[in-house]
């Protein structure tokens, strides 16, 4: 399954992953739903509720310090680890997160969705005033309950309690998520049981759906699939398949336009919808579909500085050109086109999706600076690609959106202020 899992990574650039509490059990932070978890212990409205808050403060406060505390004082593990640095070198996308414990960002995530809060700071219920956790526990410690801000509103931590409603991350990773629709199509759930609404709604977001888990969970149903085990050993297995693909070597960074293996399950899906016509299946879209097939084997074959590329490049290119050739003789499309079929459009919607999420991303207010310059520089590598390929001379492409994204891309880096190397940028691929 671990195989299955690598390949599907590579199929389907950049997969989302929704973390639970699953993933810090390893570093010592206590499970909440499960047997034997928090919950069976203190009663959740009781302790940990809006309503606790101002009717039981004291019971909210004593319960909650040693386990605030705990958590902050937690370590994050390979679980966190490797999935920062699959991350930050390409292989993995957001990170969207039930937890409290900032664990992913120190394990070196950068793009990560808090939608049940985060205990790094306490805020005051009646000004903008806000204070770290540590300043909590000291006013805590002197017997101030519940702790009062200057102003003499009430200290509340930054988590979602019962009772809360969702914060801006919620609605954020929401929005971006079906701006991406056309790329980003799939998302694996790593420590979560899926029983906690809304946020069991995020896998229906995504065609497909992978789920890393210690038991089973509430959508294992809708799982193509299903890993049973720990978040730290799985993780460790599949940056190992990763690197086995890199002929040992360790894991570069991708370069941001490299999408070979999600061109082929592309026309692979297009390839499905048109024989599932049968009897009204018209010679026009055999044709467009063989010119795809004719294009991208072009492209395989002629990919651009080849020689240079790591192992697990080379490994995508050649298992991709494999996948097209076995697609060519399924449907006995086996001679050259050179009409137009598919991808000019489907390659266009993909960038438009992504320009889509970058103006959508730079709206959330958590916007950061350099995750928007990633977005930027995936936009740009994916037009390089688009013009390799109409410069292939097999397919008209239409240059009318594409043409146009370079110069408001260079806008947003200039407000933004991060720096990029635009024509570098489109070469990346």
């Amino acid at each position: 399954m671990i195989n299955n899992l690598v390949e599907q990574i590579l199929m389907y650039p950049r997969p989302w992953i929704l973390t639970g509490a699953g993933i810090s059990t390893e570093s010592g932070i206590p499970d909440f739903r499960s047997s034997g978890g928090l919950w069976e212990k203190v009663d959740p409205i009781e302790n940990f509720s809006t309503w606790a808050l101002y009717n039981n403060p004291k019971g909210f406060f004593t319960h909650g310090l040693p386990l605030f505390q705990q958590v902050l004082a937690a370590d994050p593990n390979d679980g966190h680890i490797i999935l920062g640095e699959l991350q930050e070198k390409g292989f993995l996308g957001p990170v969207i997160t039930q937890n409290v414990d900032s664990l992913h960002q120190k394990g070196g995530a950068a793009w990560v969705y808090e939608i049940h809060g985060h205990l790094r700071t306490a805020s005051c219920m009646d000004c903008p005033q806000s204070v770290t956790m540590e300043e909590l526990f000291t006013i805590i410690d002197q017997g101030e309950i519940p702790p009062r801000c200057e102003c003499g509103g009430m200290l509340k931590p930054d988590v979602i309690l019962f009772g809360d409603s969702m914060p801006n991350d919620f609605q954020d990773a929401i929005r971006l998520i079906r701006a991406l629709n056309p790329m980003d199509n799939m998302i694996i759930v790593i420590g979560s049981s899926l029983t906690v609404s809304p946020i069991n709604l995020f896998p229906y977001e995504f065609e497909k759906l992978a789920i890393l888990n210690n038991s089973s969970t509430a959508l294992d149903n809708n799982a193509e699939i299903i890993i049973r085990g720990t978040a730290g050993n799985i993780m460790q297995n599949i940056r190992q398949g990763l690197i086995e693909l890199n002929k040992g070597e360790a894991l570069k960074v991708l370069p941001m336009g490299f999408i070979p293996g999600r061109l082929v399950s592309m026309v692979s899906d297009i390839g499905e919808s048109v024989a599932s016509k049968k009897a009204s299946i018209t010679t026009g879209e055999l044709d467009k579909l063989g010119a795809d097939f004719f294009l991208l084997e072009t492209l395989y074959k002629n990919y651009p500085h080849v020689d240079t590329r790591e192992p697990i490049e080379k490994y995508l290119l050649n298992h991709s050109l494999e996948k097209i050739q076995a697609l060519k003789s399924k449907y006995n499309l086996n001679r050259d086109y050179n009409n137009t079929g598919y991808i000019p459009k489907s390659l266009n919607d993909i960038i438009e999706g992504y320009f889509d999420a970058l103006q959508s991303y730079i709206r959330q207010y958590n916007c950061q600076a350099e995750i928007a310059r990633g977005i930027a520089q995936q936009i740009l590598g994916l037009i390089g690609l688009y013009r390799f390929l109409g410069d292939l001379g097999i397919q008209t492409f239409d240059y009318s959106y594409i043409g146009e994204l370079p110069d408001k891309i260079r806008q947003i880096a200039n407000r933004l202020n991060f720096k990029l190397d635009m024509e570098k940028a489109m070469q990346d691929f």
